[in-house]
């Protein structure tokens, strides 16, 4: 996974808001990866896909609960998909992996 910030189509408030919810969230040493057609600035619409690898991983259901529910809040009503490092299919985690975007 790179780091490709201008090339995604997330604004910087947005961008700002995904990495701060995270790690109050998850932890301040939390990585949050985009991928999926948000990382095609040549795509138009789609959801938010988003990889996260949390610092703190007791309770992750209840967290990414409340992760969207407070990025919603900040960002605005959008489709947004949360994968959680470790905790879900293992080639959807190998796509992001592979392909996410450093936020």
């Amino acid at each position: 996974m790179e780091n490709k910030i201008t090339k995604v189509r997330l604004t910087e408030e947005e961008i700002k808001a995904i990495k701060e919810t995270a790690q109050d969230i998850f932890g301040k040493k939390t990585e949050v990866y985009l991928f999926g057609s948000r990382t095609d600035i040549d795509k138009k619409g789609g959801d938010i896909d988003l990889y996260i690898i949390p610092e703190k991983r007791d309770n992750l259901f209840d967290r990414k609960l409340k992760f969207l529910v407070k990025l919603k809040s900040r960002i605005g009503e959008q489709k947004i998909d949360v994968i959680i490092a470790g905790s879900c299919d293992k080639d959807i985690e190998k796509v992001a992996r592979e392909t996410g975007v450093l936020l």
